[in-house]
Formats: C-alpha cells, sequence, structure tokens
C-alpha cells in the first residue's frame, strides 16, 4: 500500500504531496480511510475522509446505460 505520493511537474519541482493517515481492510482489500493532499505551491490542504465503504455490493444494469455513463 502506498502512504505517500509526491507529484512533481515537467521541471522537476513537486507540486503536491499525498499522504494516507488511516486506512480500512474490507474483504481483503486495503481502501484509504483518511488522507491529506498537500498543495505545496499554494500551500493550502484537502482532509479526505471516506464515511462509508460497500465491497462487492449489487450495481442496478441501469447504471451502465449510455445515458447514465456520459454525465
Amino acid at each position: 500500500f502506498i502512504y505517500k505520493t509526491i507529484l512533481y511537474d515537467k521541471s522537476g519541482t513537486a507540486v503536491k504531496q499525498i499522504d494516507v493517515l488511516v486506512i480500512e481492510t474490507s474483504a481483503g482489500i486495503d481502501f484509504p480511510k483518511r488522507m491529506v493532499i498537500k498543495d505545496l505551491q499554494r500551500n493550502h490542504s484537502t482532509l479526505y475522509m471516506m464515511q462509508s465503504l460497500k465491497v462487492n455490493a449489487p450495481i442496478a444494469k441501469s447504471m451502465f446505460s449510455l445515458e447514465h455513463l456520459e454525465r
């Protein structure tokens, strides 16, 4: 599992950093439950928190209509 990612621009300057703070395992799969995304250029960060997780839940066939997929 990747806990820290640094994204660079074409010149090699670090522009964003993603830190996974908490992971949750469901059905044997690890998911990031809480992470911080930092914009290193603007000194700004966003906290991402997953509230609920469903794995292998049934999905209605209507979700895969052309109209729905184009949204």
